[in-house]
This record gives C-alpha cells, structure tokens and sequence, in this order.
C-alpha cells in the first residue's frame, strides 16, 4: 500500500525512460560497492552519480529507485537514496537543461529532503577518477600486502601512487590492490587534484 497521503498525489515527477522500470546492469561500470539492493539505473548519468556515492567517504550505502517523496505538495520520484553519516537523503538526477517543476526541499533534517544533481555536478575528474577505481571493486586483496601498504602509510603518513605500487612484490596488480583498499576505505585516494597519476597521494583511512 502506497504511503504517499492522496492529499499530495498531486504529479509523481518521472522525466525520461520510466524510473520505475529500469534495465539492471545496463549501464558501466557494473561494480558497487555501497548499494544495497539490485543496482537498477534510469540513465547513464543516474549510474555516474551512484559512482561518486561510492567514493564518497560520507556515505555508508546507498539504493536505487527509492520510494517517492513528498516535496512541498509535488511527489516526486527519486532516483538514489543515500544513508549518510548525517541523515537520508534523496538524489533527483537531471541533465544540465532540465529544470524540476518544484522548489527543492532546502530542509535536510526531514526524510523527505531532495538534492538535485544535474550533469554539471556529476562530471569531471573525480567522476573519471571513481570509474576507474570501481573496475576493482571485486578484487580481493591478500593479507600480507595490505598490511604492507597500510604499515607504510602509518609510518610516513602519505605516499605517491607510485611509492605504493612499488610496495608490491613483483607480478603483482599493486594498481588493483590500491584501488580495492580505497573502494573498502582501508586507504583514501585524492580525487580532486586531477586524474590519477603516479603522483596522486594516498593516505590511510582514519573514519
């Protein structure tokens, strides 16, 4: 049974392919690490903005097409729910030319608070950089070298991508193994400096 009261069933905001019924695993990367339940995308750009869920250190899971939501008398139907340190929080998607009919619920404290993410916020290095570290989410990394890394983290406090990958024993995907513990948030990647490179820092984990 619905729990939207009849009184505000005034429009159910669904721009674009039916957000009710989407394709899962249609869109890339297919990897998560956060999302609990069947990872089920509108677009491709609803699939970039869960990416930077996952690499957001604030977030503890997030889901995709949650219920609707009441917003100021319109209900709305979201495309992500993220459980965040501080609260829920629903996430509408829009490109750049859309424009939601409604005024955006500023008040974070209610459940029904809505973000709008458009295109313009989604895109750029840390989205490129997200991606590229999602291809590891999978990857299972072995005891001896993460402790390794983490030990010589704890020591010098941060190290270049380079001088972690140079911690791995030869044969190795010391990439694969960086990317895995920043995805499990054993180790935090800097993703706002530019793209990843062998000067990019890395740092343990201290949530």
């Amino acid at each position: 049974m619905s729990s939207v009261s009849p009184q505000i069933r005034t429009a159910i905001l669904r721009p674009g392919p039916d957000r009710r019924c989407p394709t899962p695993h249609r869109f890339e990367p297919r990897n998560t690490v956060r999302c609990v339940g069947d990872p089920q995308f509108r677009t491709q750009l609803v699939r970039d903005a869960a990416c930077l869920l996952d690499v957001d250190l604030n977030v503890i899971s997030w889901s995709c097409a949650p219920d609707p939501v009441d917003v100021r008398g319109t209900v709305v139907q979201p495309d992500l729910r993220a459980l965040r340190d501080d609260g829920t929080e629903h996430i509408l998607v829009l490109d750049n030319d859309q424009n939601p009919p409604f005024p955006p619920n500023e008040n974070r404290d209610e459940s029904s608070a809505l973000r709008i993410l458009r295109r313009s916020d989604v895109e750029g290095d840390r989205l490129e950089n997200a991606r590229e570290l999602l291809r590891y989410a999978r990857w299972r990394v072995p005891l001896s070298e993460r402790i390794r890394l983490l030990a010589a983290l704890d020591a010098e406090g941060s190290l270049s991508l380079a001088e972690c990958l140079s911690l791995g024993r030869p044969g190795f995907d010391a990439i694969a193994m960086v990317a895995a513990l920043a995805l499990h948030r054993f180790v935090v990647i800097d993703l706002d400096s530019g793209r990843i490179g062998p000067e990019t820092r890395v740092t343990l984990y201290r949530g």
